[in-house]
């Protein structure tokens, strides 16, 4: 979370704790989770992060396959029963800092992204991010998801009760929606 607040990106940092507090209270997020490998075969594994933060999925994860990428040229690992697992470029990033290719993309059950004529969200933001080293400084990432925002960031301006950007949100008749209030409702 303090990389996420360092990348600039608040939506997922610190400020999110709040959200990981009511995901423990309501126990649809295991505090201390006993990951376990439940697959493992040559380059591609699954992990299974027994409900806790998915950034303690994600991390484990990108290690392992970090480790095979190192031993047999590529690694890809499968996390599932995770939570939320912050910002996509902070793994990708891991592999980068060692030298190697990350990839980092998570599925989610919330959906907020309306599709395009639509009113209704229907699909999730589903954040992809792509890591590379450079020859020269520090390489190449990109962070991103398909919504135009991130819910964090309607969050922060909910919290400092200030209104969000035309385009960032829309009432149920499909106008644009400049409440944060209204918008996450």
């Amino acid at each position: 979370m303090l990389d996420s607040d360092l990348m600039g990106i608040d939506s997922h940092g610190v400020g999110m704790l709040g959200s990981y507090e009511d995901n423990r209270i309501r126990k649809a997020m295991v505090v201390n989770p006993e990951p376990e490998v439940i697959k493992d075969k040559g380059a591609v594994a699954q992990l299974d992060a027994g409900h806790g933060m998915g950034h303690i999925g994600a991390t484990l994860g990108m290690q392992r396959a970090m480790a095979k990428a190192r031993e047999l040229g590529i690694g890809a690992v499968n996390v599932r029963q995770s939570n939320h697992y912050g910002v996509a470029g902070a793994y990708s990033n891991m592999a980068r800092r060692e030298g190697l290719i990350g990839i980092s993309t998570t599925g989610a059950t919330q959906r907020s992204v309306v599709p395009t004529f639509g009113r209704a969200p229907r699909f999730s933001k589903n954040p992809i991010a792509f890591a590379a080293p450079g020859k020269v400084g520090n390489g190449f990432s990109l962070d991103m998801a398909t919504s135009t925002v991130a819910v964090g960031k309607i969050k922060i301006a909910e919290r400092a009760n200030q209104s969000i950007p035309e385009g960032w949100a829309m009432d149920e008749q499909g106008d644009p929606e400049t409440d944060p209030v209204k918008a996450l409702k």
